[in-house]
């Protein structure tokens, strides 16, 4: 298996920090007093500070996320020189996504005439793009498909975040949605027939389930599922993270999983990319891991949190400054809500 090609679109609209806050003090003018709309502000702009954010991209009037799924698309299949013909499987990774069911990577294969392609999504929070080169790397290598697309549409903000508050204690649980940026990427695998190398890509992952209260999207009827943990009390369709833990508990995760697989240990890399959710957090990340930071590529501070689009929009902006070349290996990291850690070791 190989990368041919990663493409990316995200909106035109820059939204800076300053931007945003009075957007969001706007939006509490009628359901916060002028103290607390203060207070929010204060608020808003230390946890900017403490996360390293300075933009990120959002739709405006009139975009739809579709848009900029099918842009990459179509872009990443003409960079690899194949034709909508030549795709046999796509696979919608991510959050975001049109229906329950069915499966949204069906209307994309609609939309872009691939009319040989099978699909289906993979959802693992923001673990999603990785899993899903893994689940195609191994359907590619066994024969089953030639060529592979993996889309990823990362449009959240407007639809599961939320810009007022009832009340400003409400704002703990939901800051984590304030550094949310929007993009979609497509990634393009082909099976290497050609190579008399064997493929060197290696994925791992983990799921420490017992902390998946920590980071959540609920549905209607979620309570049908309630263990007997004591769970979050959250409105449906509403995003909430419990952010310091999720973040205290996902480096842990992520040293205990690196340090324990044989595989990971030693290997040299030329490149490393990471699911960020603040710069802080991915500096500390590649310090417990005794990572050099001259190698690694961090994209939050433009961006902000683009969930399952991270790691492969990185990829592609690295790519086009130059700081990713083919022959390079790439190391990447993913810390989820889940919780899921995985790491995948890439040939570009």
């Amino acid at each position: 298996m190989r990368i041919e090609s990663i493409a990316y679109a995200h909106p035109i609209r820059r939204v800076t920090n300053e931007a945003l806050v009075e957007e969001i003090e706007r939006a509490n003018s009628k359901t916060l007093s002028p103290q607390d709309r203060e207070r929010l502000v204060r608020r808003l702009n230390q946890l900017f500070a403490r996360v390293g954010a300075a933009a990120r991209y959002l739709r405006s009037g009139g975009e739809r996320a579709i848009d900029f799924g099918v842009k990459a698309a179509r872009e990443a299949i003409g960079s690899a020189g194949a034709a909508p013909s030549d795709v046999d499987l796509i696979i919608y990774a991510g959050v975001r996504r049109a229906f329950i069911e069915p499966a949204t990577a069906g209307l994309f294969q609609a939309e872009l005439g691939l009319s040989r392609a099978t699909g289906f999504d993979v959802g693992d929070a923001c673990a999603s793009w990785l899993r899903s080169v893994d689940l195609a790397g191994h359907l590619l290598d066994s024969g089953a498909y030639r060529n592979a697309l993996i889309l990823t549409c990362e449009f959240n903000f407007h639809e599961y975040g939320s810009m007022t508050l009832d009340s400003l204690s409400e704002f703990q649980g939901l800051e984590a949605g304030c550094t949310v940026g929007e993009a979609a990427t497509a990634t393009f695998l082909t099976r290497d027939d050609a190579s008399s190398v064997p493929s060197r890509f290696y994925a791992s992952f983990r799921t420490l389930g017992q902390y998946a209260d920590l980071c959540q999207i609920p549905l209607p009827g979620s309570k049908q599922f309630a263990t007997s943990r004591d769970s979050v009390d959250q409105p449906s369709l509403r995003f909430f993270a419990n952010a310091r833990e999720l973040n205290a508990r996902v480096t842990r995760a992520l040293k205990e999983h690196f340090v324990s697989d044989k595989v990971l240990q030693g290997q040299e890399f030329d490149v490393s990319f990471g699911h960020s959710a603040g710069v802080p957090a991915a500096r500390r990340v590649g310090r417990k891991l005794g990572l050099p930071t001259s190698k690694h590529f961090e994209i939050f501070p433009e961006y902000g949190n683009t969930v399952s689009s991270s790691i492969p929009l990185a990829m592609a902006l690295a790519s086009e400054q130059g700081r990713l070349q083919r022959g390079d290996r790439a190391l990447a990291i993913v810390g989820s809500a889940g919780v899921t850690t995985g790491f995948g070791l890439i040939d570009y």
